[in-house]
């Protein structure tokens, strides 16, 4: 899982916290996608931290709060349309070599 760099109101928060991360994070932005599918053959990528992130002041527990479960099923069908993907918060990458 690894930070997203896409999201505007995201990059704001960092630029206003930067030690909430370590010195050498780097969020991962289309140079670092296109980058990896010049050098593996196959680049899974899912998208991860939308609607899920907009409202997680209303739940404290993700794993037993059916209002996550179900923005995080909302999130899962609006990253199917591309705008959506640049807005997630992390992803987690999946890259084989042939």
């Amino acid at each position: 899982m690894e930070p997203l760099g896409t999201n505007p109101l995201i990059n704001l928060y960092r630029k206003f916290t930067p030690n909430d991360r370590s010195q050498d994070e780097h969020p991962f932005i289309k140079k670092d996608f296109e980058l990896m599918k010049n050098v593996y053959s196959k680049v899974d990528v899912e998208y991860y931290g939308f609607l899920t992130l907009i409202f997680f002041i209303f739940y404290r527990n993700p794993e037993k709060s059916f209002f996550f479960k179900f923005l995080n099923s909302i999130d899962k069908l609006l990253f199917k349309i591309s705008i959506f993907k640049k807005l997630a918060w992390s992803v987690l990458i999946v890259c084989k070599k042939s």
